[in-house]
């Protein structure tokens, strides 16, 4: 029970987790009655406790636990490291490792909140539709840009496609560019960075 009383005291970012040995522990939300003592004060009360102990209770509290993820991803590099975890229904083609590792600590929230309305959009994708429902304005590149190879990314078959679709992030003129892969239901992307004015990039943002 000190564990529950000390998921309560951390309650914006614990979940108390247990082993499933009794009928009691299969909750998802526990109910303890705490005690508060020091030198000078006394408390009392009772709280509800995020709790888990099955896999049930981790997929109740999944969302919870993604955003309290999400808050603690504050560079390029924490975006990178938790995309698994963060971002489960996107792909990263391999040139987004070093894009994210480059991201000025300044842009990374914008990054982070940008990936997880995509993400967003690909976990509620359906078969049979043309495209995700869209949680954040997405825009196709124009065609004269398409046509130059701006936006041309090597993919994971080690092929360069074009990721015309984009969404963009502050500062501007920030830019995340990704496809749509239908027959997967997910959402690729393959570009985080600053607009690609010019051919003349560095070659890992290619």
């Amino acid at each position: 029970m000190l564990g529950l009383a000390a998921a309560h005291l951390m309650n914006s970012t614990s979940l108390a987790v247990s082993l499933p040995s009794a009928p009691s522990w299969d909750a998802s939300w526990l109910k303890v009655d705490y005690e508060l003592v020091d030198e000078d004060h006394y408390a009392e009360g009772s709280a509800d406790v995020r709790h888990a102990s099955s896999h049930a209770h981790v997929t109740e509290h999944e969302q919870w636990i993604r955003d309290t993820g999400a808050a603690s991803a504050t560079t390029g590099t924490d975006l990178w490291d938790k995309r698994a975890e963060l971002f489960p229904y996107l792909q990263f083609v391999p040139g987004v490792e070093q894009n994210l590792k480059d991201l000025a600590d300044v842009a990374a929230p914008s990054v982070r909140d940008e990936l997880l309305r995509l993400n967003t959009a690909a976990e509620t994708w359906r078969p049979g539709e043309s495209e995700p429902a869209w949680a954040v304005k997405v825009v196709p590149e124009s065609e004269s840009r398409i046509k130059l190879g701006l936006v041309n990314f090597t993919d994971l078959d080690g092929v360069k496609w074009p990721f015309s679709l984009h969404v963009r992030f502050q500062p501007s003129p920030g830019r995340i560019h990704f496809r749509l892969i239908g027959e997967e239901g997910r959402i690729r992307v393959g570009y985080i960075g600053r607009k690609r004015l010019t051919d003349d990039v560095p070659r890992r943002a290619r």
